[in-house]
């Protein structure tokens, strides 16, 4: 099944380093939910577009931004990186991550 999980339902993820070839492009996680229940899934590591750039982006060793249309946009290429109040952190780099989410009323 193939969903999109808001980061406010999450309480926290928990993922090995990649094992495999397979794992550089989709990182598999457990996922803990802010009700308690746990869940495989996996995460696409590598921004659109990625495939028809250099080997290192294309196997998610780097990440590259690149200006896009109108001045303030930006477009990423290569290995997927989460913004935080912590800095940036890769995605394949990541082995565990809390959220500060509340459960929701029902929602």
């Amino acid at each position: 099944v193939y969903m999109w999980l808001p980061f406010s339902h999450i309480r926290s993820l928990e993922s090995p380093q990649p094992a495999r070839l397979t794992d550089l492009l989709w990182k598999p996680v457990n996922i803990t939910l802010v009700n308690g229940d746990t869940h495989g899934a996996w995460l696409f590591t590598r921004y659109s577009g990625s495939e028809s750039a250099s080997d290192a982006l294309r196997l998610c060793r780097e990440t590259a931004w690149q200006d896009g249309p109108g001045e303030t946009t930006v477009r990423a290429l290569g290995q997927k990186v989460w913004l935080t109040s912590h800095g940036d952190i890769s995605l394949l780099d990541m082995a565990h991550c809390t959220f500060h989410a509340q459960e929701n009323d029902g929602a």
